[in-house]
């Protein structure tokens, strides 16, 4: 059973801190967040006791694979299609990595849902490609909408995936 407990802004940075990068080392994250690194491993055993968190993996370092291109990807469909739509997705070769970061089963109304998903790729023309075999070959979103991200994610653009782009399988 879990331990609740009241976050505060501390508490929200150490969670975005550690979604970012899950092998930062206390120490780090102390400094980071301004703590000491006790109350940093006390307020991150909290957050795993409280099932915020759970425990750290291993993290692939894709920017060190040269895995240098990024989207977050936003799409909305049938509710009875978004499985097949993110198996799709976490199936298409190009797309080295796919997390989910949002998955609703219920927006706006009991028949659309939204999926919205963190993906890397090795070159920009794979992330062009990918996301143009999504949109031939796969279960048609309602809406589907991709930003291609740098370093800071805030500064991400619309990327554009031109409809008529011939697709390899």
């Amino acid at each position: 059973m879990s331990k609740k407990i009241n976050l505060d802004a501390t508490d929200y940075s150490i969670l975005e801190i550690l979604q970012m990068d899950a092998s930062i080392s206390n120490k780090d994250l102390s400094e980071r967040i301004k703590l000491s690194p006790p109350a940093t491993l006390v307020r991150v055993s909290n957050l795993i006791k409280a099932e915020y968190l759970s425990a750290p993996t291993y993290v692939v370092n894709w920017t060190k694979l040269k895995f240098n291109y990024k989207s977050v990807v936003l799409s909305i469909v049938h509710k009875e299609d978004l499985d097949l739509f993110t198996n799709f997705i976490s199936n298409t070769p190009e797309i080295r990595k796919s997390s989910v970061i949002k998955r609703d089963t219920g927006i706006s109304n009991d028949t659309d849902s939204s999926f919205m998903s963190l993906c890397i790729f090795k070159e920009q023309a794979d992330m062009v490609s990918a996301w143009a075999k999504v949109i031939a070959d796969a279960i048609h979103p309602i809406k589907f909408q991709v930003w291609a991200v740098g370093e800071d994610i805030y500064a991400s653009k619309p990327l554009t995936i031109p409809r008529d782009l011939k697709v390899g399988i």
